[in-house]
């Protein structure tokens, strides 16, 4: 795992490093916002994300490919009243907050309609690794559990 974060370290370095050479072609951005989650079982979650996101241009044309890249944290997550594995009738509440570094790469290109009005069109990968998170079981006889999901084997950080 520290390997990987090394990776990640050396990849923020080269791109910073190569904005300079590229300076009239790399554009840098804050980017945050809101979103809902939730799993199929349970209710929306309001969550957020927040973090930096750059823009390569490939050419100076109007019409042109480009490379959008960045890194933000966002945190997804549910609430909801599920049923428990111990009886028919049995339901608890459970409320699970994650957090997420997630690492779009994608590649795209814009097409300029006139002065005022241009369409963008992307694809490609995202990496979205698990940082922490809270699980939080309140049953109606005993203690609420509160647990981290990527601990105890519930998700996977990768």
């Amino acid at each position: 795992m520290m390997r990987f974060y090394i990776r990640i370290l050396l990849v923020a370095v080269f791109t910073s490093a190569c904005s300079s050479v590229f300076a009239q072609s790399m554009k840098y951005g804050v980017v945050a916002g809101f979103q809902l989650s939730r799993a199929q079982v349970a209710d929306f979650r309001c969550g957020f994300h927040i973090g930096a996101k750059g823009e390569f241009n490939f050419s100076d044309n109007e019409n042109r490919p480009y490379l959008d890249f960045g890194m933000s944290l966002s945190a997804r997550g549910w609430k909801g009243e599920i049923a428990y594995l111990g009886g028919e009738n049995d339901y608890v509440d459970w409320n699970c907050r994650l957090y997420y570094l997630e690492i779009p790469l994608h590649i795209g290109y814009k097409f300029y309609v006139n002065e005022r009005i241009k369409v963008l069109a992307n694809l490609g990968p995202y990496l979205a690794v698990g940082l922490s998170g809270k699980s939080v079981i309140d049953e109606e006889n005993g203690e609420p559990s509160k647990e981290n999901p990527f601990k105890n084997g519930m998700y996977k950080r990768c």
